[in-house]
């Protein structure tokens, strides 16, 4: 038996369509910046936040802004 630590995967963000589009963004932010903390990194800017989200989930966005 070895005291390795016990390492579990990210929960992969899966865009809710029954959530509106700025619902989803708060969800993928808050998974994006705890994310970074266990990677001892920093978190996306909000700038940062917004365009990545816009890139990776626009096509969901009917026209809403976040």
């Amino acid at each position: 038996m070895t005291n390795q630590p016990n390492i579990q995967p990210y929960p992969e963000f899966i865009y809710d369509h029954r959530q509106d589009y700025k619902n989803n963004y708060w969800k993928w932010r808050d998974m994006s910046n705890n994310e970074a903390k266990a990677e001892n990194r920093l978190p996306y800017s909000e700038e940062q936040a917004k365009m990545v989200f816009q890139q990776q989930h626009g096509h969901n966005s009917n026209g809403e802004s976040i």
